[in-house]
């Protein structure tokens, strides 16, 4: 009986283990999910680890536990909205991402590449502005900052070096190829086109394609599709609107 018990206890600690690391892994992402609601809807200033451990229904020591701090939960909870899920896997690393860079056809490879881009953003765009907007106070935040502009621009370069050798206008190098990829992509350009000047998701997916099609392509026949109208603005007033 002694023995019959010992062997299957190694089975029944590695049950236990992976069941406590599966709880784990769920917790952390309700955490993620709360922070980034409270974050998003009440400021990073005025949200407290006490409110997040609240919301995701959790005690703050966990919380404190998995994630150190208040910038250390923001910058799981931007990684999260890049990715668009919490697996432990680099975005450049993923399957889609590998299937793309994979594609011989530069254009079509550009085209899908902006097509992720775009559902990136509009998961994590409204982040970015965030850490942007509270990292004059928080030299925590101003750290998360340079970091994720580090992750984006390396994401740019890798990127660029990917391309057949052949793909590259014959006037841009490599570096200054990344560069343009690095500023134009920005998250920061999405929310101004999109959030401020209305484009639409759509829009600004078949607008970029074109754009970095003639920025960093040396030949392409992509052609502005047919694209969806902006959202309609105020009218103008006065003679303006009469003219």
């Amino acid at each position: 009986m002694e023995s019959s018990s010992s062997e299957s206890s190694p089975a029944r600690r590695r049950y236990d283990s992976s069941r406590r690391q599966a709880d784990a892994r769920a917790r952390q992402r309700r955490v993620v999910d709360a922070a980034r609601e409270l974050f998003l809807q009440r400021g990073y200033g005025t949200t407290t680890m006490d409110d997040i451990a609240e919301a995701a229904d959790v005690s703050v020591q966990f919380v404190y536990a998995a994630f150190e701090s208040k910038a250390g939960i923001l910058s799981r909870v931007v990684d999260v909205a890049i990715a668009g899920d919490d697996a432990e896997l680099l975005v450049l690393e993923r399957p889609e991402i590998r299937e793309i860079t994979a594609e011989p056809d530069a254009s079509k490879r550009l085209r899908a590449l902006v097509h992720m881009l775009r559902l990136a953003h509009e998961r994590a765009a409204p982040l970015f502005e965030l850490v942007d907007t509270a990292r004059g106070g928080d030299p925590a935040l101003a750290a998360l900052a340079d970091k994720l502009d580090a992750a984006t621009r390396h994401d740019a370069r890798v990127t660029i070096d990917a391309l057949p050798t052949n793909a590259l206008r014959r006037d841009l190098t490599r570096d200054e190829a990344a560069d343009l990829l690095f500023v134009v992509a920005s998250p920061r350009n999405w929310t101004a086109l999109v959030e401020r000047c209305q484009w639409t998701p759509e829009q600004y997916e078949a607008r970029m394609t074109d754009l970095f099609s003639r920025l960093l392509l040396r030949e392409t026949d992509l052609k502005p599709a047919s694209l969806p109208r902006r959202r309609s603005r105020r009218p103008q007033s006065g003679a303006a609107a009469s003219d």
